[in-house]
């Protein structure tokens, strides 16, 4: 894959929720080993819960330690260099456009992003 081709984000908001760290990360820690997603691959991770880039990182690795079968390979320090986290409130216009913000400075340009809603119906 070249530098210049477009960047793909996937989205996921709720992401501290017990859905992204049993099933989601450890699927897509999968394809990532297996070489299956792009090279500029973005996973954002947005909640209400106050992680940081790093503790969020943290978080999904002991769910991977826990709900994936088998041994977790070296390949996710490489991995979780993808994998981004904002905290966020459905409830605020704020916290959208601080996401377009962040989404824009680190896609840099144009990019496909997938959006998956892990919360509440009513949000």
């Amino acid at each position: 894959m070249s530098q210049d081709e477009t960047a793909t984000t996937v989205v996921i908001f709720g992401a501290s929720g017990d859905l992204t760290e049993r099933k989601l990360i450890p699927a897509l820690y999968n394809l990532f080993r297996k070489g299956r997603l792009p090279e500029r691959l973005n996973i954002v991770g947005l909640s209400r819960s106050p992680f940081s880039h790093d503790e969020f990182r943290q978080h999904l690795y002991a769910g991977l330690q826990e709900y994936t079968p088998g041994e977790v390979s070296p390949g996710w320090q490489k991995c979780a260099q993808h994998i981004w986290y904002r905290p966020f409130n459905a409830a605020e216009d704020a916290s959208y456009e601080d996401l377009s913000d962040f989404l824009e400075e680190l896609e840099q340009g144009p990019a496909n992003r997938i959006y998956y809603l892990a919360f509440a119906p009513t949000l």
